[in-house]
């Protein structure tokens, strides 16, 4: 589902930057991205329209205690990648960083494709085997597959940019 509305939403992206619409199609992408991931959610029933609650104080602070780590990398990321935008932007003007934005964007789409297959499914296999040796086989399996992935996505992005 994640890969599925990253991709109908770069797709969006690309039409709408096509035709005209600028600037706009960076928040427009992110809010297809966000009505497909619900919607998707909503039809194979992991999200429900009512029932709401408020949460509680005590369910905040259990939250914040467990995604305190991944929170700060993300916004550390988040922020030289909007450092990046900004200094192209210095040295190109807002033509350059729109398209240094919009390149930045297309490059993680296999990263986007390949990461839900690669945190989730293997981490579940991985969970699931006891054995050390058998852990390791499976283990240059995998790397093998992704490597292979990211060959054929490489090659992909190389053959439309030529």
């Amino acid at each position: 589902m994640d890969t599925g509305a990253q991709l109908l939403g770069h797709g969006l992206a690309v039409s709408l930057v096509l035709t005209g619409a600028g600037v706009m199609a960076l928040p427009l992408r992110e809010l297809a991205v966000v009505l497909i991931r619900i919607a998707l959610l909503a039809w194979i029933g992991a999200v429900r329209f009512g029932g709401w609650r408020w949460v509680t104080v005590e369910e905040w602070r259990a939250l914040f205690r467990e995604t305190r780590d991944v929170w700060f990398d993300g916004v550390i990321e988040g922020g030289f990648a909007r450092l990046v935008v900004l200094a192209s932007g210095w040295a190109g003007g807002a033509h350059g960083a729109g398209i240094f934005s919009q390149a930045m964007r297309l490059a993680l789409v296999p990263h986007q494709f390949l990461s839900p297959v690669v945190s989730r499914l293997y981490a579940n296999l991985f969970s699931r085997l006891s054995d050390e040796i058998e852990r390791r086989q499976v283990l240059v399996r995998v790397g093998i597959w992704t490597g292979l992935g990211l060959t054929v996505a490489a090659c992909f992005a190389v053959a439309l940019a030529a």
